[in-house]
């Protein structure tokens, strides 16, 4: 293999960025890109920025996380992701050329707050099953496409005609679609969403028609899923309602559980790519136990 002991290190990362914008989604190589600038600078700073790929100990990946701590005033989440981001950066080195340490690995994260997830109250998904459908139907659509098959807006926004299949409850998920790259298919566990789907009257436009373009209307361009989030907000303040159309899906996990539905099953339906990820939803939903819970316990 082709050997980058002696090579710059900004010179080695850089190839290595370059193959995350051809393989990546925008937002996710925007996020290596931020990385890659921050560790330029510290290099820059600390004048080591004809350092070799192979000179990047463990030493100067952590003084590069304390610059970060003293320079930057980053949240401690953020600092993380930079850290795994450069991380996954450098196991991508490692598979590619004579580069055999991590130095990543061996810096300190900092602790992160445990993230609490706000949820809908009853009554705001009252207002959301009710009102939102008549205010704004396709913004209901939308919304119930998180709530009932866990979507995510920006793949809410990719759909087309061809990706719904209305006759078998379900939507075909191709990797184009999806933030993993890998085909899915998703049950749609809802009848009524199924009629709401209908009634955008699919069977009528060709099939390489965008289900939500322009105005929330099929069309033949794809809109930002920002476009989502700002129809959403507009509608949302004036409900007094604060939380995100996304956190549907948090709730919907966590009503799922209640619901008795085993967690492997729900892992399945979020697309989830390990029990663990989806037992963190669980746990924030709630934290205390479910009503009823006393009755239901055992008596000695």
């Amino acid at each position: 293999s082709e050997s980058m002991g002696k090579t710059n290190a900004l010179t080695a990362i850089s190839r290595i960025l370059a193959l995350k914008k051809a393989t990546s989604r925008p937002r996710t190589y925007t996020s290596y890109k931020d990385a890659v600038n921050k560790l330029e600078k510290f290099l820059i700073s600390r004048k080591l920025k004809d350092l070799a790929v192979e000179d990047v100990s463990a030493m100067v990946a952590q003084q590069f996380s304390d610059y970060m701590i003293e320079n930057m005033q980053l949240g401690n989440r953020t600092h993380n992701n930079m850290i795994n981001d450069l991380r996954t950066m450098w196991n991508m080195m490692n598979k590619r050329f004579n580069v055999h340490i991590n130095p990543w690995r061996a810096v300190d994260l900092l602790p992160e707050t445990d993230a609490s997830i706000v949820m809908f109250t009853e009554d705001e998904l009252k207002k959301v099953r009710t009102k939102l459908r008549e205010d704004d139907f396709e913004l209901w659509v939308c919304a119930a496409l998180v709530f009932y098959c866990a979507l995510r807006p920006q793949e809410i926004v990719r759909l087309k005609v061809y990706n719904i299949i209305t006759d078998m409850d379900g939507i075909l998920l191709d990797g184009r679609i999806t933030k993993n790259k890998k085909n899915a298919w998703v049950n749609i566990p809802s009848p009524e969403l199924v009629e709401d789907l209908k009634q955008l009257g699919l069977k009528k436009l060709h099939r390489e028609t965008y289900v939500f373009s322009r105005h929330l209307k099929p069309g033949t361009k794809e809109i930002a899923p920002t476009r989502i989030a700002e129809r959403w907000r507009k509608w949302a303040d004036a409900n007094g309602i604060s939380e995100t159309i996304y956190k549907l899906k948090h709730n919907a996990a966590g009503m799922a559980s209640d619901a008795g539905i085993p967690l492997r099953e729900l892992q399945l339906h979020l697309r989830h790519h390990s029990l663990e990820q989806t037992e963190q939803y669980i746990k924030r939903f709630r934290r205390e136990v479910m009503p009823g819970f006393n009755e239901k316990y055992p008596k000695m």
